[in-house]
């Protein structure tokens, strides 16, 4: 069986919606949609340098097909199994059948 197959994935858009009271922005999530579909882990990459250890993960979504406003967005958010994803862009689009979304985990 395939890791994560069948979950409950959600996306969310980050978006500001007002300001505290010195007139900072505060950034909130709305919440697009919540379906069904799979993911899977694709590779990571671990870098050392100047300044340290660097490592990503970079994972795959099977989602529906999605017009409009519903498809997800670079820099938007699908949160699955309470794991925050952040959406880096559309990797394959079968017209009326489904995506495949290229994404990194996020450390927040």
């Amino acid at each position: 069986m395939i890791p994560g197959f069948n979950a409950s994935i959600q996306l969310t858009r980050p978006g500001t919606t007002s300001q505290d009271a010195m007139g900072t922005p505060i950034r909130t999530n709305s919440v697009v949609w919540t379906k069904k579909g799979h993911y899977q882990k694709r590779y990571n990459i671990e870098n050392q340098n100047d300044t340290g250890r660097r490592a990503e993960e970079f994972y795959e979504f099977y989602l529906p097909f999605l017009t409009g406003t519903s498809r997800p967005a670079p820099d938007d958010r699908l949160v699955v199994h309470g794991k925050t994803f952040i959406v880096i862009g559309i990797l394959q689009e079968s017209l009326r059948h489904h995506l495949t979304v290229k994404a990194r985990i996020s450390e927040v």
